[in-house]
């Protein structure tokens, strides 16, 4: 049995590396917003015992199947949170001492459990888990002795901890292979003749699964700034100009790498340029416009320009720059500084437009 489930693994693992080897790319971003998934399986239950006041009989286990339906909530930065409702059964092989060989248990469960997946800038993304929650066991003909059959349930603590990989199909839905070890550590089973028992049960379960993510809810588009109406004329003999100064900047331009709307040193300085020049000149309003590449799902760049966009707004605000100053906009991939063909990586595409306005 031993080599059969590994075997199993084996194939399994082969089986999701063929399919990222034969499958085009998808972006895999960190999961923002709600989604829902389905996992089926191999349950490979772990040797138990019945305990009474007077007997400790060894209970084994068959292989059994496994399955469980989540859903669940990211939170764009790696996090995300879920309830699982989960579905065991495994035969019994043998009870130590018992009359046959007959019988089954059945495994409910209710978890909730946290997740974080690892951002490796591919289509592979690994996970690690761990969940909380109750199961009910029921345990059906069972035969502990000659005559005497376990026929109960019992509902108890459950716990799990979780490894795993997803691979993105597309935009929305991941492909997903998984191991988690599931254990109910406290049961108690009354036998046809009267006799209590405390009992337990755990299982490694193997399960591929399909995630697909609704996600994150659209945000409502700022207001446009309204303009400012001009200052009334007076009449009076203008004074003398000032001497010339150097025309101020009202165009800058801040990159970013990519995938990230993360603010390097040299942005920070280019920003730092744009809050010195809007302070120095008076009623001036800010547009940060920003931009993405071509690689990638279009939705996804669309979303990605409007965070390098509010994160350049973040700085200028840190600054000193009102916020109500500032107008966010988001343009994508479709206005590329460098037209490219899609799926292109092009960096002066990768960018946010300060313009004082």
């Amino acid at each position: 049995m031993k080599t059969s489930n590994c075997r199993f693994t084996a194939l399994a693992a082969g089986a999701l590396s063929l399919l990222a080897i034969t499958t085009p790319v998808a972006t895999q971003a960190a999961e923002d917003g709600i989604y829902l998934e389905g996992r089926a399986g191999i349950s490979l239950p772990r040797d138990s015992e019945l305990d009474s006041a007077t007997t400790n009989q060894d209970v084994d286990l068959d292989r059994g199947y496994v399955g469980n339906l989540a859903v669940g909530h990211g939170y764009g930065n790696g996090f995300r949170t879920e309830f699982e409702l989960g579905y065991r059964e495994n035969d019994v092989d043998t009870i130590s001492g018992g009359g046959g060989t007959t019988g089954d248990v059945s495994t409910w469960s209710f978890m909730g459990n946290a997740v974080y997946d690892f951002d490796l800038k591919g289509p592979l993304q690994p996970y690690i888990g761990a969940g909380l929650g109750v199961a009910r066991l029921d345990a059906s003909g069972a035969s502990q002795a000659a005559g005497v059959t376990i026929n109960d349930t019992d509902t108890a603590f459950a716990w799990q901890a979780m490894v795993g990989v997803a691979y993105a199909l597309n935009e929305n839905m991941k492909l997903t292979l998984g191991y988690r070890y599931f254990a109910v550590p406290d049961a108690n089973f009354s036998s046809s003749a009267g006799t209590s028992f405390d009992s337990d049960y755990a299982s490694h379960d193997v399960l591929f699964g399909f995630r697909y993510s609704f996600g994150a809810p659209k945000k409502a588009a700022e207001p446009k700034p309204q303009p400012v109406a001009d200052a009334p004329l007076v009449y009076e003999p203008p004074p003398p100009p000032p001497p010339a100064l150097p025309p101020v900047a009202r165009n800058f331009l801040v990159f970013f790498d990519f995938n990230q709307s993360t603010i390097t040193q040299v942005a920070q300085n280019i920003i730092g340029s744009a809050a010195e020049a809007s302070q120095s000149l008076s009623s001036v309003k800010l547009r940060l416009t920003g931009h993405a590449d071509r690689a990638g799902p279009t939705r996804y760049n669309q979303r990605l320009s409007i965070r390098r966009a509010n994160a350049v707004k973040a700085a200028l605000v840190r600054l000193g720059v009102a916020s109500k100053d500032i107008a966010i906009f988001g343009k994508g991939e479709s206005e590329p500084l460098v037209p490219t063909a899609d799926g292109i990586r092009e960096p002066q595409n990768r960018r946010v437009q300060i313009i004082l306005e």
